[in-house]
């Protein structure tokens, strides 16, 4: 029952009641005035005629205020148990919505390792070949040393475009390796250009050579012949595979890449909300 159907059945109840006391009042009193009741009675007996006439209607009014209150309760206890359900349900969306954010974010750091794998696979094999094609010029050059035991031109500039861009690709020693034959080709290369010109002016101009010259000259070749040993040395297929072997080592392989992408794309859908 509402609360405004209890207010207007109290309130008809109310009228009929008043409307039955003054019927009864007008109906069975000589004198019906109210005012020569009043008159004809003292104060103490109109005032439990009063106390008497109200009394019902004070609590009938008692009664539908504890009826609407009641209604009220009843109401705020409907709205506290639909609230409760509103808020069970959030909460367990929420938590729902938890554990997706929490499956998402995993497979994220699954496409991110995946990618830092592929990555550095990638970045491995690309290395290496850099590395392969250095290995092969260097047992390239000491082929032709050894072929020729001289250090040419050209052979000095494969040694320098070497030396210069495998810093990049190998260790620092490797690169002190590599520095230390750059610097014996360049020595052997000078040497070799020195006695060259020392020999085209013992040529040309034979009056002005001396012994002394002469025994330089021997003595530049023997520190040649020197500098080409040790050449030879650090250019033996042993040596060269002793430096670089460590680093042309093919890269394994991480994983099956077409799988990992399978697991990860399997995570990412089993993460979505159902």
């Amino acid at each position: 029952m509402s609360k405004y159907t209890i207010i207007i059945a109290t309130a008809v109840l109310t009228f009929l009641y008043v409307g039955l006391v003054i019927w009864l009042h007008y109906g069975s009193a000589a004198d019906a005035s109210i005012g020569q009741y009043v008159a004809n009675n003292n104060l103490n007996s109109v005032g439990d005629f009063l106390a008497g006439l109200f009394s019902p209607l004070a609590f009938l009014w008692l009664i539908a205020t504890v009826l609407i209150q009641s209604n009220e309760l009843s109401l705020q206890r409907d709205e506290l148990a639909e609230n409760r359900a509103v808020m069970g349900k959030q909460a367990e969306a929420a938590e729902k919505q938890a554990q997706f954010l929490g499956r998402q974010i995993d497979a994220m750091e699954r496409q991110n390792n995946l990618a830092n794998q592929v990555a550095i696979a990638d970045h491995k094999f690309r290395l290496f070949d850099k590395r392969l094609a250095v290995y092969e010029m260097m047992m390239n050059v000491g082929q032709t040393v050894f072929t020729e035991g001289e250090v040419s031109s050209e052979t000095h500039s494969k040694i320098a475009r070497v030396q210069q861009t495998s810093k990049w690709f190998f260790d620092d020693n490797v690169a002190e390796w590599l520095q230390e034959i750059y610097g014996i080709s360049r020595d052997a290369l000078l040497g070799e250009r020195k006695i060259k010109r020392e020999l085209q002016v013992r040529e040309d101009r034979p009056n002005r050579w001396s012994d002394e010259r002469e025994a330089a000259l021997d003595a530049l070749r023997v520190k040649i012949n020197g500098l080409i040993e040790k050449l030879e040395a650090m250019l033996e297929p042993v040596e060269i595979k002793k430096n670089l072997g460590d680093f042309l080592k093919i890269p394994a392989k991480i994983e099956p890449y077409e799988k990992a992408i399978h697991d990860v794309e399997q995570h990412v859908s089993n993460a979505k909300p159902k």
